[in-house]
């Protein structure tokens, strides 16, 4: 595997001589999987090997490698180091070689770990439901995973997990200690993953049915504040802060119309696939995601154009059917959800929206304020959103400030 980057037998066999040898050949096949170039694959493992000298002459080896030995690597050795070439010194080249290492070896970690043990075995199972009963995000999931783990450690320790001997005073204790120190929105996060919890035990014949709503929640009033919109002029410098002219501007613009002319979500943006898009009808399907079932959109001509564009005159050659992917390494594999938010952070910071807006729920809020204002009904807008609640929309009839002050009673006069 070295043999096609370092010709020379020299170079060869005194990176075999590394105390990290055994992960050198892993780092370079996974680089390649990602789609890096010859020159950055040697670049990148000049960068390990000056890494593991510093290692070797600090008495550790490659079981000592992990984001602290990283971070002390770059901290105390690079500013003072001296270090013959070709030992690389640029900092970010070493940062993202490093935490390409990092990658690599956690996964070697993972596949040659302990058996799991019995909140690993519930938390899997959960995991499963979550995803194949219920059709929730990845983040989600995640997310949810996290308090329940967080919850059987704090009830059980280390030691067996008896869920028949649970009772709702342990669930309330968790949930209240957790309260106390967070926001209400991040409190409810706790409630809501612990409520989810209490379903699928209850599929289980485990608990009581009484204990699911008996889960506290923090106060919060889902109408007591306006939802985040874009005005139309920071909508125009939003879209006008991807340069159409380049590759990644196409990407970015197209993307960024989903959001502020359809409505979709980030993970939705993510998902689309070449098969999604019916060019003929003017119609863009969604795969099942949050509401377990796929849904249809009218596509505007101008979302229809930027993603025509895009695709043909941006996308890199790839194999895979989904439309965004990524330009650099690993190239042409899909951009993720978290692709998706830097395109839209960097267009945020560009339009000098930077300090205002961070996520991309404002582009979706944009979305129906826009349609509000356009005549469409709730009704509409929940369909379009794919709401399931009305109640969900009713947040948007907020925001048409001039058709509330036609409703708005007189402010009464006081008595002369």
């Amino acid at each position: 595997m070295l043999d096609r980057y370092f010709l020379s037998r020299h170079v060869r066999r005194r990176l075999t001589q590394s105390v990290l040898a055994k992960p050198l050949v892993a780092f370079a096949e996974h680089l390649e999987r990602r789609g890096h170039t010859p020159a950055v694959v040697q670049s990148y493992i000049q960068a390990v090997e000056h890494f593991g000298r510093w290692l070797q002459r600090t008495r550790r080896t490659a079981d000592d490698v992990s984001a602290e030995t990283v971070r002390t690597f770059l901290a105390l050795h690079l500013p003072r180091c001296r270090c013959p070439v070709p030992h690389t010194r640029s900092v970010a080249t070493l940062r993202a070689a490093l935490h390409q290492l990092l990658l690599v070896v956690q996964a070697r970690a993972r596949a040659t770990q302990a058996p799991s043990t019995p909140a690993d075995s519930i938390a899997g199972a959960f995991d499963s439901h979550l995803r194949e009963a219920c059709g929730l995000a990845v983040a989600t999931r995640l997310s949810y995973l996290r308090h329940v783990r967080e919850f059987l450690g704090a009830r059980y320790g280390a030691g067996p997990i008896d869920l028949a001997a649970l009772t709702l005073a342990d669930v309330t204790a968790f949930v209240t200690a957790r309260a106390a120190h967070l926001a209400p929105v991040s409190a409810n996060a706790v409630t809501l993953a612990m409520r989810s919890f209490l379903r699928y035990l209850r599929l289980q014949g485990i608990g009581d049915a009484r204990w699911i709503a008996a889960v506290p929640r923090a106060a919060q009033w889902p109408l007591a504040t306006l939802p985040r919109v874009l005005t139309d002029a920071e909508l125009s410098a939003f879209q006008a802060a991807f340069d159409r002219t380049t590759p990644t501007g196409r990407r970015g613009y197209a993307l960024g119309l989903c959001f502020t002319e359809l409505g979709l979500r980030v993970g939705e943006v993510a998902r689309l696939t070449l098969d999604d898009v019916d060019w003929r009808a003017g119609v863009l399907t969604l795969a099942p995601g949050k509401t377990r079932r796929a849904s249809q959109l009218p596509l505007p001509a101008r979302v229809a154009a930027a993603l025509a564009a895009y695709l043909r005159h941006g996308r890199p050659p790839t194999s895979s059917r989904v439309i965004f992917v990524h330009h650099r390494a690993p190239r042409g594999q899909p951009l993720g959800p978290s692709g998706v938010r830097c395109a839209v952070r960097t267009a945020y910071g560009h339009a000098g929206l930077g300090t205002r807006l961070t996520g991309t729920h404002a582009l979706r809020h944009t979305a129906a304020t826009r349609m509000l204002r356009a005549g469409a009904s709730l009704k509409e807008i929940a369909d379009v959103l794919r709401h399931r609640s009305l109640d969900t929309s009713a947040i948007y009839a907020k925001v048409d400030r001039e058709a509330l002050t036609e409703v708005a009673l007189p402010w009464p006069q006081g008595r002369p």
